[in-house]
Parts: C-alpha cells; structure tokens; sequence
C-alpha cells in the first residue's frame, strides 16, 4: 500500500498538516466557516473539518478492530471497487454546525494521537489486513497519494485558496 512510516513520522506530519488547517481557519470569520468553496467549490470549512474528522474517526476504528484481531473493515473497503464512506458520512455530516464539526475534528484528533502513541512497535508493524502493517493502513487511511499520514495536505491548497478569497485579518 505505502511505504513504511515511523510512528513519530507520522505523528509529525499528521501534526504538520493540523497546524497549517488550523492556522488558516483562523483567519475566517465564523460566517466564511459555513460558505461553500472548497472540494470541487460544495465543501465549507465546516464540511472539510467534518470530512477529516470522519478519516480519523476511521483510522481510530481501524486500531479497535486490529486489536480485537478482525480484519480493518477499511481494508475491505480500499479492496473493492465502488464508493468509499466519503459521501453517505458526509451528507450525514452536513447539517452540523462549526461547533459540532469543530468538536468532532478536536476529539477524534486528540483520541488519535493519543492512540497513535500508545501502539506498540509490534503492533505498528504487525500485518493488519493479511499484507500491510497497521503502521502502513493507517498511513492510507490518513494520507494522501505519496505521503502517508498527510491527508490535511491533501486539502491546504483548496482551503488556501478559499481563505486568500475570502480572509478578513483579525
């Protein structure tokens, strides 16, 4: 799937992309958090920290199902042809306000990291799916083509974008 990541690797680059997301939230006015944009133009801010919270909330039930030794039900899906969770979470998602987005994305972020540093090395290398370590699904689940746990960069461009159109300075 990917190459292999240390987990403080990971732990840099998801840390990475957190700050740069959240630094350019910061200079949105709590309107601009709810205006369309992003992703193709139809995601807000708001729908773009519920889409992240979504992947890390996956990445955490990929942990729980490794360790109670059952195979990732994400591994299944990236196995098989057809659409991912993205869509059917998201529209679920959707009527969320920035609080309850902002709150998602915080606690699925703080419960990842901290999952993420209390694995094991046997279990960050261990196979989770019958071929990639944990270490390396988890890498899928929370990156981006060619850089494993960079799924965040995989949005600052269209966010930048969005806040350089949109941005007032505080």
């Amino acid at each position: 799937m990917t190459v292999a990541v240390t987990r403080e690797a990971a732990l840099e680059t998801l840390e990475s992309g957190r700050r740069k997301i959240e630094a350019l939230l910061a200079r949105l006015t709590p309107a601009q958090m709810l205006a369309p944009g992003i992703g193709g133009g139809e995601w807000s801010p708001k729908d773009l920290l519920g889409h992240l919270a979504l992947w890390q909330e996956i990445a955490l039930r990929t942990i729980t199902e490794f360790r109670r030794a059952e195979r990732p039900w994400i591994a299944g899906v990236f196995s098989t042809p057809g659409p991912g969770p993205n869509d059917d979470e998201l529209a679920a998602r959707a009527p969320w306000s920035f609080d309850r987005a902002l709150e998602a994305y915080s606690r699925s972020w703080a419960e990842l990291v901290r999952s993420l540093r209390d694995l094991h090395d046997s279990e960050w290398l261990a196979p989770a799916d019958g071929e990639d370590a944990l270490g390396e699904l988890l890498g899928v689940v929370l990156g981006k083509e060619e850089l494993p746990f960079g799924h965040a960069f995989a949005h600052i461009p269209d966010l930048e974008s969005f806040v350089e159109e949109r941005a007032t300075t505080h």
